[in-house]
């Protein structure tokens, strides 16, 4: 069997499902099944799919995912079954290519160069900080209970936000 190019990928916290991200679908798969079955030699059992495209990120609680263009955010509830879309964030201007939760809070970036702060429950921007440059990665400071993020990118940039 042939699928589309795998452009993302990330594992549930509680290591059942895989998320693979191709260009506007996310294939979710069951990493709990008996891998020793004949079928399952070559690919994994597919659970689930949904609109989405990379990246991908998870949390107990949600699965982080851009919308088909690829300039929104969307959380989708990780159930374990369906991964019904639950919010959606929009205002980035261009391609986002990174974006991380604590549950709370969403950070998003990418190339339009704007770190956004999101509250996750009110589904609003909180600020933003405009960093002139593409952003690819950010990610939480672990010593700072999610208060401060570090946003990476073009030319080796890496700088330190509090959220």
């Amino acid at each position: 069997m042939t699928y589309q190019e795998v452009l993302g990928m990330e594992v549930s916290p509680d290591g059942a499902s895989v998320f693979t991200g191709r260009s506007n679908h996310i294939l979710v798969s069951d990493l709990l099944i008996d891998f020793q079955r004949e079928e399952f030699k070559e690919t994994l059992p597919v659970k689930h799919s949904y609109q989405g495209r990379p990246p991908i990120k998870a949390t107990s609680v949600f699965i982080v995912t851009m919308e088909h263009t690829g300039m929104n955010v969307q959380l989708n509830a990780n159930d374990g079954s369906k991964y019904p879309v639950v919010a959606s964030f929009k205002g980035h201007e261009m391609i986002v290519n990174t974006a991380i939760t604590d549950d709370k809070t969403l950070v998003s970036s990418g190339w339009d160069g704007k770190v956004k702060v999101w509250d996750v429950e009110e589904e609003k921007e909180l600020r933003q900080v405009e960093l002139g440059e593409y952003v690819n990665a950010l990610a939480w400071d672990p010593k700072d209970n999610a208060d401060t993020v570090f946003a990476a990118g073009k030319g080796g940039m890496l700088v330190k936000i509090k959220v």
